[in-house]
């Protein structure tokens, strides 16, 4: 299935300039944002002694090329890794994995809405 657009050359333009340069432009930020829904929950879910490792749960982006970006969700401190997956002295008690399952939708839901937003303000 494809799209197929007849019309005058403005209007292909319009569609071109939309497809091709507004949107690639616009996804990083619209990405970044609707993925904090994850980050917020991992927040809630991380196990807290002294909110040391809740408060270094951050949202990174890297812009890949125009056309993929990596968006990494964790801790910044090393033990981190240890809470999540557990050690030999400690039991895994996820937090990232399941913010991340359970907010899938809710960011695609997000992201949909705030690509609709950009459209609608053309």
């Amino acid at each position: 299935m494809g799209i197929r657009i007849e019309g005058d050359q403005e209007v292909k333009q319009l569609f071109r300039s939309i497809v091709e340069e507004i949107i690639p432009r616009a996804l990083p930020g619209i990405a970044l944002e609707s993925v904090q829904i994850i980050e917020e929950s991992a927040k809630e879910k991380v196990p807290v002694i002294t909110g040391q490792l809740r408060d270094s749960i951050v949202t990174e982006i890297d812009l890949k090329s125009p056309n993929i970006v990596s968006i990494e969700i964790g801790p910044t401190e090393d033990y981190g890794d240890d809470v999540e997956f557990g050690n030999f002295r400690r039991p895994a008690k996820p937090y990232l994995r399941p913010a991340a399952d359970e907010n899938t939708e809710a960011v695609a839901e997000e992201m949909a809405k705030r690509i609709g937003e950009l459209l609608g303000n053309l």
